[in-house]
């Protein structure tokens, strides 16, 4: 009976070790794909950065929040530097349109300081 019981805290111990191992590998994989573009956003003149190529090819882009007027005044110019004609805004989706394509840009809020940026299939490189 107490080699039965050791056994059982043994294997209680071990779990919650691998648990505590799981979580903490997924922490450190989710802060290292989010904390680097924030500390080259916030440590740079850069009003405008690269955060990530999602895998269908969309462009993340990211900017310190400013007011909402700004925010689409500054991707309005970035979009028309690429040659992309701001054509109207319907909720928090702004479309551009280049020759006979067009293309809805979303804009969210994240982690309340910043603005991303969703460019579909990377068309248009917004960044500074």
């Amino acid at each position: 009976m107490i080699k039965s019981r050791k056994l059982k805290l043994y294997s209680a111990f071990i779990a919650i070790l691998l648990i505590l191992f799981v979580v903490i590998i997924y922490v450190n994989n989710n802060k290292n794909n989010s904390v680097a573009p924030l500390d080259t956003l916030d440590s740079s003149e850069n009003s405008i950065i690269l955060f990530e190529v999602t895998p269908e090819g969309d462009g993340i882009y990211l900017s310190k929040q400013a007011t909402t007027d700004d925010q689409y005044e500054l991707l309005k110019e970035r979009m028309e530097r690429e040659g992309w004609t701001y054509t109207h805004q319907d909720g928090n989706g702004l479309f551009f349109k280049k020759g006979d394509k067009q293309i809805i840009v979303e804009t969210k809020i994240w982690r309340s300081e910043y603005i991303k940026y969703d460019i579909p299939n990377n068309v248009a490189n917004i960044a500074d």
